[in-house]
Order: C-alpha cells, then sequence, then structure tokens
C-alpha cells in the first residue's frame, strides 16, 4: 500500500463534532438534526438510511470508485451513526489525517477524526458549487479557494495521490513543459491507449509522456492504465520506461496505487504455478494408456525437462535409465545448440 500519509492540516478551531454537522438529503437540502416536525418515526428512519449512503463529505451517493475511490462504510458507535466516505474524499480533507492502523477504522481514518473533519467542512463554501461542506482547500498558502472533492476534479483541480496528498485548484495547478517543437506541432495525434485522436497541446484532460517524443495521452485514459496494473506494472505505453513515466504521471494528478496488478489479484491468477506437468509430450509416446497416463516409479514414470519443466517425458519415451537422468526436451535442445 501506498505510504499515505496525514494530509496538510488546517486549523479546525473549538467546534465540537457534532455542533454544526446538518444531514443532508440526495437533492442537497437541508433537513432538522433533531425532532420530528410531524414526521413519522418511519419516514424519518428512511431518511436516515438515505443519509448513510451518501458520502458525508460530498453528499454524493454514487459508488464510482474510478472517480471517487471506494465507498466505505464505518459504524460509529460513540455517536449511534454509520459513517459512508469516498476513499478520495478522506484523503483529501485538508484538516484529516491518519492515526489510525490500515486494518483500524476507515483505512486508519477514524471514526471520531472524520466527525471532527465533517464539523470543520461545514463552515467553509465550495468555490464551485456554492455549498458548505468543503473540506479539500489549494495547497498554494495564498490561495483560498476551497472545494468538494467531486467540485474540485470536475474543474479542474489537480490532486497527488502519494506523500501529504495536496490539491491545487485549477488556477495553482503545476503545467507540464512543452519544447518549442511541441508547441508549433498542433496536429492530432492518436492516444497509444484507445487509439483516438487527442490534442497534440497542453491541456488539463491531456498528458504528454516524458519519455517519447511527441507522445500524448488522455487523462482518463492513463489513470484506467495505473488502476489496473498497480505501481510495479504502470510504464509508458510506448517506449515501457517505468520510473520517469510513473513519477511524471504522478505529479501531474494520476493516482498509481501501490498494488498488485488487476490480473494479479484475481482469484485463483497463480493456479498454474502450483500444477506440475505432469504428462508426456513425446510426438511418438509409445505408452499404451496414452501421454497423460503417469505412475510414481517404474518406465512410465513422467521426467521434466530440466532448462523450461514444463514439457515431460516417459521414462520409456525418452529412453532413460532413470529418472535423474538429464533431459531436455527438444526446444532446449535447440537453443542449446545454437548457444542462445
Amino acid at each position: 500500500m501506498e505510504s499515505e500519509g496525514p494530509s496538510k492540516s488546517l486549523e479546525e478551531g473549538n467546534v465540537e463534532p457534532d455542533s454544526s454537522f446538518e444531514k443532508i438529503n440526495e437533492k442537497g437540502n437541508s433537513s432538522p438534526s433533531s425532532g420530528n416536525n410531524g414526521i413519522s418515526e418511519e419516514s424519518k428512519t428512511h431518511q436516515d438510511k438515505q443519509i448513510e449512503n451518501v458520502c458525508i463529505f460530498c453528499q454524493l451517493n454514487e459508488d464510482n470508485e474510478f472517480k471517487y475511490g471506494k465507498l466505505y462504510r464505518l459504524e460509529d458507535a460513540d455517536n449511534g451513526r454509520m459513517i459512508t466516505a469516498h476513499h478520495y474524499c478522506l484523503f483529501f480533507a485538508s484538516g484529516l489525517c491518519q492515526k489510525g492502523s490500515d486494518n483500524e477504522g476507515i483505512q486508519g481514518f477514524l471514526a471520531n477524526d472524520i466527525q471532527k473533519e465533517v464539523s470543520r467542512a461545514s463552515r467553509l463554501k465550495c468555490s464551485f458549487c456554492m455549498k458548505k461542506g468543503a473540506s479539500v482547500g489549494c495547497c498554494i498558502k495564498k490561495c483560498r479557494q476551497c472545494y468538494h472533492y467531486p467540485c474540485g476534479r470536475d474543474n479542474g483541480s489537480l490532486f497527488r495521490f502519494y506523500d501529504d496528498f495536496v490539491s491545487f485548484c485549477s488556477t495553482h495547478r503545476p503545467l507540464q513543459e512543452f519544447s518549442t517543437a511541441e508547441k508549433m506541432n498542433l496536429s492530432l495525434v492518436k492516444c497509444p491507449v484507445c487509439l483516438e485522436e487527442v490534442p497534440n497541446e497542453p491541456g488539463f484532460d491531456v498528458l504528454k509522456t516524458p519519455c517519447c517524443h511527441n507522445t500524448f495521452l488522455h487523462r482518463d485514459c492513463i489513470q484506467q492504465q495505473a488502476l489496473a496494473s498497480g505501481y510495479y506494472f504502470f510504464r509508458c505505453p510506448i517506449c515501457n520506461n517505468q520510473k520517469e513515466f510513473r513519477d511524471e504521471m504522478r505529479s501531474f494528478g494520476i493516482h498509481v496505487p501501490e498494488q498488485d496488478a488487476a490480473w494479479e489479484r484475481e482469484e485463483g491468477a497463480f493456479q498454474e504455478l502450483y500444477q506440475r506437468h505432469n504428462k508426456c509430450d513425446m510426438e511418438d509416446c509409445v505408452c499404451p494408456k496414452g501421454n497423460e497416463h503417469a505412475t510414481t516409479q517404474g518406465k512410465w514414470q513422467i521426467v521434466l525437462c530440466d532448462f523450461c519443466g514444463s514439457v515431460g517425458c516417459h521414462l520409456e519415451c525418452g529412453r532413460l535409465e532413470r529418472p535423474s537422468q538429464d533431459w531436455a526436451c527438444q526446444s532446449c535442445r535447440g537453443m542449446l545448440s545454437t548457444g542462445m
């Protein structure tokens, strides 16, 4: 897992964790946090369940891992409520730190700390949607912009998924450097990931590879590749450069999770590695019971190639006297004879 250090903290002030927390429904309308006001218990229970299904920071119930990270739920026993939060909303909440271990709270974010951050953010108005609860702030000290994570994402803010997990507003986000030749060539080129046209010019939705000349990628395309490849397999789709390409992409807001590739996380991904090859691959196999017949001893015992281990033969078919005798398959013998 990546080193998910604490986000840059802001001064929280003397605000009780729950004193200014509003319940907000899916349409963004505030409702009383206490008292029935003529509402039936059944309606109130339904309303509470709706609130529990939305992210406590951005008030969205959209479960979109690509855009917002996993949608986690955590029981807050102290306050008798369920906390729901997007992973990325937690990462970039400016006053929230991971004080627990990975198996505590939500990936180290503790319930009490989350409630305190919600209380702090409840006083801050989003620069984009103008609603309160803006928990993310631009990391440039002189900048006063703050926003919900989804609002920032939709309006060109840049998020760095490493170290202190800082965010830059669209005004202060870093820009990639382009050579004079690249600036002059404004023709459309093809994204090597999706093979669709991409503008050959600077832009938030377009990233340039640091290793290959005149190669541009759609931001969403390379983000999909990063999530699938993981930290150790993520590389330039053109030249396979790994470190320089990975560092550049991370610096400009691509989330490269420190995890195995998607194909390695599938159930039974390495199952074949635990299965020993156990059949005779000789074209002229003479076993009367067929090439898949094998015994633990005797002439129908299977011996594997000493070099590749993926080709086998019966002792009898390979004209071998004992299982410990050296034997190489035809392909390996061919490579050995050519000096490869």
